[in-house]
């Protein structure tokens, strides 16, 4: 009888960056990450446990493996959770972070809370690049961006 081979059994990876508990105030910014490298057909999606909540509202923003929330409200309290969606096993692996928003923002000097790196970003002419800069305070910070042109004689 001749041998059949089984395909390869995905290797269950396991969060490398997990989302930690906050503590904000109303109007901040909280920013949750989340990260399973090297794991290949994998989507991560997030979800706020304790309630039915539409986390895709124009505060929330999310993108490789990041929940950013803006004008934090009380409401905005409680536990959220980062979900690894396999489309090989349909496992779900998660993790768990409490976010907890309080009274009302005082007077805070600008922080960048995430900044750009010192990188170098390769992409083809007309695909986008994702530049991330993150700063809060009160009152809240305004961010531009400018491009520096290296000029070679």
């Amino acid at each position: 009888m001749g041998a059949k081979l089984s395909p390869p059994a995905e290797i269950v990876k396991r969060f490398d960056a997990r989302p930690e508990k906050q503590t904000h105030a109303i109007g901040g910014v909280a920013r949750f990450e989340c990260g399973i490298n090297g794991a290949r057909d994998t989507r991560l999606l997030w979800e706020k446990v304790e309630r039915n909540t539409n986390l895709n509202g124009e505060r929330f923003k999310k993108f490789s493996g990041i929940l950013q929330i803006a004008d934090l409200q009380e409401s905005d309290s409680g536990p959220y959770r980062c979900l690894q969606l396999s489309k090989a096993t349909n496992l779900k692996m998660s993790s768990e972070a409490e976010l907890t928003v309080e009274g009302a923002m005082k007077r805070k000097a600008p922080e960048i809370i995430a900044g750009p790196a010192n990188t170098t970003i390769n992409t083809s002419l007309k695909k986008t690049a994702i530049l991330e800069c993150l700063a809060e305070g009160n009152p809240k910070p305004h961010i531009t961006w400018h491009r520096r042109v290296l000029y070679y004689p």
